[in-house]
């Protein structure tokens, strides 16, 4: 059936025209043996033991795990499972080719030597985009795509200040080329660099609008972890560098000094992250099995060291800097109060080391990349899931340093961004209601599924189900745009043929098969 996996549990019908497959990283699979085709899309469970049946039928399965629970897998008379899908095929990333969410509502930005802007509700492209001058290839771009970096054929460094879609390089003086390393602040103007190859305890910070150093060069006692090389204070005059013996220093990058330190508590653990939280209030720093949160002002702890379950993978502050969550080797993402570190909602946790990790702009929510291939969406005050497993084909959020492996779009957060080795990913996300469950939604769940649950528990024909549906569908008429869940609802009952791949999308599933086309062409091609 076109599969090559290490089959941990195997299963066929009494007919052999149905084969359960489950690998052992935690996929189990229908076949239909006859066609060769798969009867679901995979489900996934980490802990699968090697013990699964199918039913005569072939439409129904248990899988057995290794902590003593079953859980159901179906398939609707050969129909895939409806699991979450992404809205469009994969977006290729290619050499120095970044893609990623910036902070613009709801666009997708497709960065290569031809740069191009996509509106991600309807995956057109728009405005805005520019084309490298000849001779040039791009080295990186700013988060918020304002500020790139390229060299030319001689190898030297240029900044590029994207302004009305027209780059305008400066030389970026006294680079040489020598750096490796590098990471922008938050608004792309700022630039700090570090060579490990040529001096790994030296590093610089350059205004990106001048191509002119912001900063003497500075000096560390201790040799500079890449993983904890300069973040940037809000106002853009300090940054934040991790040595490889855990400790961490805050400079002034005007006057080339140091600020203060930020001591561990012990041990001689690298520092793999140091952040500034985006109010600029508080300081987080993360070795391999601790971290701690500082007064950024003083640079004072404001928690106790908290003990982390395995390797900190990654971390990052809500946009508010209320919150800041941490994800490890161990597959375990636990989010904190930045206060004081007090733990927020139970540990997520996913079957592979945590790659990338992003909140929305709420703080309600928080998307995880795993290397077991998922992402998942999870409620932060609870730590429950709010989402099945987007799964992919290799491991999600695997990115450069300071690029993002997994993105919430601005404002609502109606659909998320992820990031694999094939390319670039966007899906949908279910909506946010701060309310309650309007009772005409469970309603509509529950003529639409056509059965009840009898007073012994025996699902049962629902009478009137038809009637109810339509009930619901003159009542949403006239109910506000901004309702809970109106929006999802019209969407539900508008026509299949041609209604958007998703709730407030604009782009239909014909339109969105062709766009996928062109976006996965190569870049010379992006003109339309």
């Amino acid at each position: 059936c076109g599969q090559a996996v290490y089959a941990w549990s195997f299963d066929v019908t009494r007919d052999g025209k149905v084969a359960l497959v489950v690998d052992r990283d935690g996929f189990t699979r229908l076949f239909d043996l006859v066609h060769g085709r798969p009867l679901a899309e995979p489900a996934l469970k980490q802990d699968t033991a090697p013990i699964s049946r199918l039913a005569p039928d072939g439409r129904h399965a248990v899988i057995g795990t290794q902590s003593g629970l079953i859980f159901p897998v179906q398939s609707d008379g050969g129909a895939a499972r409806p699991l979450e899908l992404p809205l469009t095929k994969p977006i290729p990333h290619r050499g120095s080719e970044w893609v990623m969410l910036p902070d613009m509502p709801e666009r997708l930005s497709r960065i290569t030597d031809h740069g191009t802007i996509i509106d991600a509700a309807s995956g057109r492209k728009t405005d805005g985009g520019f084309t490298l001058p000849p001779g040039f290839t791009m080295t990186s771009t700013s988060n918020n795509h304002r500020f790139v970096i390229a060299h030319n054929a001689a190898g030297e460094e240029f900044a590029g200040h994207v302004e009305s879609g027209e780059l305008k390089f400066v030389p970026l003086v006294e680079a040489g080329n020598q750096w490796k390393f590098h990471r922008y602040s938050a608004d792309g103007s700022m630039l700090v660099t570090v060579t490990p190859d040529v001096d790994d305890r030296a590093f610089r910070v350059w205004d990106l609008r001048t191509g002119r150093p912001a900063s003497p060069l500075m000096k560390t006692k201790e040799r500079i972890f890449y993983r904890a090389l300069g973040s940037f204070s809000p106002d853009n005059k300090r940054t934040a560098i991790g040595t490889t013996t855990g400790g961490a220093q805050v400079w002034d990058i005007a006057t080339g000094k140091v600020v203060f330190d930020l001591l561990p508590s012990g041990g001689a653990d690298q520092m793999t992250h140091v952040l500034f939280s985006p109010d600029g209030k508080r300081i987080a720093t993360a070795s391999f099995s601790e971290i701690r949160l500082w007064d950024a002002e003083t640079g004072q702890p404001v928690s106790p060291v908290l003990q982390v379950n395995g390797y900190v993978q990654t971390a990052v502050f809500s946009r508010d800097g209320r919150f800041f969550a941490e994800g490890s080797d161990s597959g375990v993402t636990q989010v904190w109060d930045a206060r004081d570190g007090t733990a927020i909602g139970e540990p997520m946790l996913q079957g592979g080391p945590i790659n990338a990790l992003d909140f929305d702009e709420s703080g309600s929510r928080l998307v995880t990349g795993s290397s077991d291939r998922t992402a998942r969406v999870w409620d932060v005050q609870t730590g429950l899931a709010l989402t099945e497993p987007y799964v992919h084909t290799s491991a999600v959020g695997i990115v450069p340093v300071g690029a993002y492996g997994v993105r919430f779009s601005p404002g609502p957060g109606r659909f998320i961004m992820t990031t694999t080795s094939e390319g670039v990913y966007v899906w949908p996300v279910p909506p946010v209601s701060n309310g309650p469950v309007p009772p005409w939604l469970m309603e509509l769940a529950t003529a639409s599924g056509g059965k009840v649950m009898s007073g012994s528990g025996v699902p049962a024909n629902l009478p009137g189900a038809g009637e109810k549906i339509d009930e619901v569908r003159r009542m949403l008429a006239s109910m506000p745009d901004d309702a809970p869940y109106v929006s999802w609802a019209r969407w539900f009952f508008a026509d299949r043929a041609t209604r958007p791949i998703a709730p407030g999308f604009t782009v239909t599933p014909a339109e969105a098969d062709e766009l996928s086309a062109k976006l996965a062409a190569p870049a010379s091609t992006l003109s339309q």
